[in-house]
């Protein structure tokens, strides 16, 4: 199953305190300074040994290279990345362009904060 997850408020606090979170070990800490939710490295890890794909799919702006090395660093392997960028791209031409669309990139399960992607449908969207 290919499953991805926002940034902002699921992966990393929107605010200092939020919810528990860590920062990398030194001195991978001084490149990548983003705190990770805790549990959210434990978990991906197993969502991996299980045999899914994980992506992230974020509307921020950070670039796709930034966001694989900083999760490499933490033990995760992505599968690909959605940014701000790539999104606009596949959706350009629609008529109604929505925030997220999971199904553009074949992604099964979408984990978000976001309750505007919140969905009764849980193949397509997932929240907190």
């Amino acid at each position: 199953m290919r499953i991805a997850f926002d940034i902002d408020g699921t992966l990393t606090p929107l605010g200092k305190d939020q919810f528990p979170s860590s920062t990398l070990p030194f001195p991978m800490s001084l490149i990548f300074r983003e705190r990770l939710r805790e549990g959210a490295v434990a978990l991906m890890r197993e969502l991996q040994a299980q045999g899914h794909d994980l992506w992230i799919y974020t509307s921020s702006l950070r670039s796709e290279r930034y966001i694989y090395l900083w999760l490499l660093c933490a033990g995760i392997r992505l599968g690909g990345v959605v940014n701000g960028n790539t999104h606009a791209n596949a959706l350009r031409g629609r008529k109604i362009s929505p925030s997220k669309f999971p199904p553009a990139f074949s992604i099964d399960l979408l984990v978000d904060d976001s309750k505007g992607l919140e969905s009764k449908d849980t193949r397509t969207a997932s929240t907190f």
